[in-house]
């Protein structure tokens, strides 16, 4: 009976020992979660330029107005996503645009192009046409008695 205690005794030791031994060797591998945290803050982009493509009709300053983004911004990449999505639907709220796609091009070291593809909406506007029946006015006018009234 002595031994099943010394035999489990030691093979507790030595469990108890080996996580303690994977840790050490797991922390000096991975970083602490506050040096993570600063690791991700600083990736970002600065945006170069902000490309307009598919608009025919409405004004490129049009667009850029109700972008929020400004070239020259920098951006963090945590919340590129947002920030495209949010200027995206600003541009869909207008009511210029069936769609409008966003991307990123032209990635280069810290900076990028910003490129907005819209698809214009086709307007249709109401254009009278006036036409005569008769060959001119003053065959008109005599035909209906409208001379002798007046």
């Amino acid at each position: 009976m002595r031994t099943v205690f010394n035999i489990s005794g030691l093979l507790l030791c030595l469990l108890a020992a080996l996580p303690g031994r994977a840790q050490v060797s797991d922390s000096a591998s991975r970083p602490a979660p506050e040096q993570l945290a600063i690791l991700q803050d600083t990736s970002y982009i600065v945006v170069r330029d902000i490309v307009v493509t598919g608009n025919k009709r409405t004004r490129r300053s049009i667009i850029l107005r109700e972008i929020g983004i400004k070239p020259g911004d920098t951006l963090r990449l945590r919340n590129l996503q947002v920030i495209l999505e949010t200027n995206r639907k600003q541009l869909l709220n207008t009511s210029l645009f069936l769609n409008v796609l966003t991307n990123v091009k032209d990635w280069n070291g810290n900076e990028a192009n910003i490129v907005f593809d819209v698809w214009e909406r086709w307007y249709l506007l109401a254009f009278p046409v006036f036409k005569l029946a008769d060959r001119n006015f003053n065959q008109w006018w005599v035909e209906q008695k409208k001379a002798s009234a007046a």
